[in-house]
């Protein structure tokens, strides 16, 4: 059975799954077999993504990201070390670049092909659910999150950002207008 499943990417015709509480990643192929990919020492997945013919995992525990080759052969290796406090979901954005939540600074960071990494929103206040102003108009870095989540992308080039909160306060917040839109020329 599983236990304590969490954070999904379908990529492949492979469903990816954080299990275990949190020590591996499965995979479901033909919606048959499951496969176990066993995280590092250490590590606690909070998501997972694919893209480029690796898995990408968030680990709270160590505030780390890792990446492994989809065929599970390999080491694990470090995409990011430092720069992202407890991160949680992670996801590719419309530009290709990584994207992070991070739960114990309440911010969106962005991490680039060299592993560097840089708030893009959130303004790393720590208020709680019922107290969140929304601004209008406002830069998205200066807008405070609660306990951000996840993170997901729309075909529109929009952000959506899931904060928890608490049980009966969870925000879904929407950015637009942060990618430019691409032209064919």
């Amino acid at each position: 059975g599983l236990k304590f499943p969490k954070g999904m990417e379908y990529s492949g015709g492979i469903l990816y799954f954080i299990d275990d509480d949190g020590y591996r990643v499965r995979k479901i192929i033909q919606e048959q077999r499951i496969d176990s990919i066993f995280l590092p020492a250490g590590a606690r997945g909070s998501d997972v993504a694919v893209r480029g013919g690796f898995i990408y995992v968030s680990s709270w525990s160590d505030h780390k990201i890792y990446k492994k080759p989809v065929s599970g052969s390999g080491e694990w290796s470090v995409v990011v070390s430092n720069g992202i406090s407890r991160p949680r979901g992670i996801a590719f954005g419309p530009d290709g670049l990584l994207y992070a939540v991070s739960d114990s600074t309440n911010q969106v960071m962005r991490v680039d092909t060299s592993g560097n990494v840089t708030p893009i929103a959130g303004n790393g206040e720590y208020v709680s659910a019922g107290r969140i102003p929304i601004i209008e108009g406002a830069a998205p870095e200066t807008q405070p999150l609660f306990t951000p989540q996840d993170i997901v992308f729309d075909s529109r080039r929009n952000m959506y950002i899931l904060s928890s909160g608490n049980i009966s306060n969870g925000v879904i917040w929407k950015v637009t207008g942060l990618f430019s839109p691409v032209v064919a020329r």
